[in-house]
């Protein structure tokens, strides 16, 4: 884990979050497939946890008279179950952000959503805005530009009066 022990996460951690036990036990339950394409000097490891294809690692060799069967799965076996431990800990990561960010419900979480969203978009407009690179853009380019920061406003002052009369309405 890169130079920081599972430990020290755990010490650091203030909200939920995967953990390396949770991890290894799911990898407990994964199983390796093998396959060697006749003819070639490749080895392929398949893990699988049930019927759910994880992730694949490779070995091959030059040279058909340097193969050995056993090394070559030892090599496919290693890579494909690191592919497979990080596709975990992308998989787990997700569930988690999912289940402590369920989507909006309600038309009053799905406006004060949609006024988040805008409001994050017009503050890197307007950042933008201040940016050399705006400078450099062509005139009508940057008059557009003005012209949606300008609609994006008057987007969220009607967001914001139509949440605030959703919440005295409910």
């Amino acid at each position: 884990m890169s130079g920081v022990s599972e430990a020290e996460l755990q010490a650091k951690a203030v909200a939920p979050r995967v953990t390396l036990d949770q991890i290894n036990a799911l990898m407990a339950t994964a199983e390796v497939r093998f396959e060697r394409p006749e003819g070639t000097t490749s080895t392929f490891a398949h893990v699988y946890i049930g019927t759910f294809y994880l992730a694949s690692g490779h070995s091959a060799c030059i040279s058909v008279e340097n193969y050995d069967k056993e090394i070559g799965e030892r090599i496919a076996r290693g890579n494909a179950i690191k592919k497979a431990t990080d596709q975990l800990w992308q998989l787990e990561g997700y569930a988690l952000f999912k289940l402590l960010n369920p989507p909006p419900t309600t038309f009053v979480q799905r406006l004060e959503l949609e006024l988040q969203v805008l409001t994050e978009r017009a503050g890197k407009l307007g950042h933008f805005l201040g940016t050399e690179l705006f400078g450099n853009l062509p005139q009508t380019d940057k008059d557009l530009l003005v012209k949606q920061v300008g609609l994006m406003n008057e987007l969220y002052t009607v967001l914001t009066e139509r949440l605030e009369r959703s919440k005295a309405n409910a």
